[in-house]
């Protein structure tokens, strides 16, 4: 669905555009940013896990790409001690963040 929008719309796509074009069954909801959405851009058909970002390397994060937090993810989070898997979200840059999926029914 993102590679064909992407590729039908020019060069980019705004998460209320990825919102709006998302199949209902994905049943997706946003729980933080929603006054930004009209300000936030793919530019990429391509997704990034957040593993490395959560870890502290932040070089590699491309803005254009859609975020997914996945089961490592939270799995890799659920390692941390108390407060650090707050730390670790919180310290990603939120400039190299247009959007962030948290998959399967993770919270």
């Amino acid at each position: 669905m993102l590679r064909t929008h992407i590729a039908n719309s020019g060069s980019r796509i705004s998460i209320r555009e990825l919102l709006e074009a998302a199949p209902k069954e994905l049943s997706l909801e946003v729980v933080a940013g929603r006054d930004g959405i009209d300000n936030r851009f793919l530019s990429s058909d391509r997704i990034q896990k957040l593993a490395l970002g959560l870890a502290g390397h932040f070089s590699y994060l491309h803005p254009e790409r859609l975020k997914v937090i996945g089961q490592s993810e939270y799995s890799f989070l659920g390692t941390m001690g108390p407060g650090e898997a707050d730390a670790a979200l919180n310290a990603l840059p939120i400039d190299k963040l247009s959007c962030m999926l948290i998959t399967g029914g993770l919270n």
